[in-house]
């Protein structure tokens, strides 16, 4: 019986060490898991100009209690959201290419400012203080004098703008804004 309780004994002690092996070996996979994460998350200080950047300085500049709007300067993230930067923005930069690229994709017509600077002016807080807030479908609306735009179909024509939609970010600026044609608008 003796034999037979130090035989058993030492089964265990050798269950005992391979649970113990195992257990370093899972905080070994765990550590390592963690180290391979923290040095593939992105860091938004190295990422530049994409969307997901351009939402985290917004929601930095926005979290306390307002942003820092710079109504004119088409490069603003925080007032005009991806109306002229990010990758499905409008810009009058954007290649007839990339438009017709972006309409094909969506399978939604995408608007193309003709100039950018004259669509930031138009774009001002006025605007944005007299359209709806929240999740309000917004409706079009007359593209002044001497602001122009097109649009990109995804059947593959293009025409010319002679409204505009912009959309308000509940944070302040826009969350977007783009040309269109009234009587296609959905």
């Amino acid at each position: 019986i003796e034999s037979k309780l130090t035989e058993k004994r030492s089964q265990f002690g050798d269950v005992n060490t391979k649970i113990q092996e195992m257990e370093g070996l899972k905080k070994k996979k765990t550590d390592i898991l963690d180290k391979l994460v923290e040095r593939t998350a992105p860091k938004v200080q190295v990422v530049k100009n994409t969307a997901k950047v351009q939402k985290a300085k917004l929601k930095n500049k926005c979290s306390n209690g307002g942003c820092d709007l710079k109504f004119g300067n088409p490069k603003s993230v925080p007032t005009y959201g991806h109306t002229f930067t990010g990758k499905k923005n409008h810009s009058a930069k954007n290649s007839d290419t990339i438009m017709y690229k972006n309409a094909s994709k969506e399978n939604v017509s995408q608007g193309r400012w003709g100039n950018d600077e004259l669509a930031a002016k138009m774009l001002d807080k006025d605007l944005l203080n007299s359209l709806p807030k929240g999740n309000v479908k917004q409706t079009p609306r007359d593209l002044p004098s001497g602001v122009t735009g097109q649009v990109f179909r995804p059947d593959g024509t293009k025409a010319n703008a002679d409204s505009f939609v912009a959309v308000p970010n509940v944070k302040g600026g826009y969350t977007t804004a783009y040309s269109t044609i009234r009587n296609e608008f959905k």
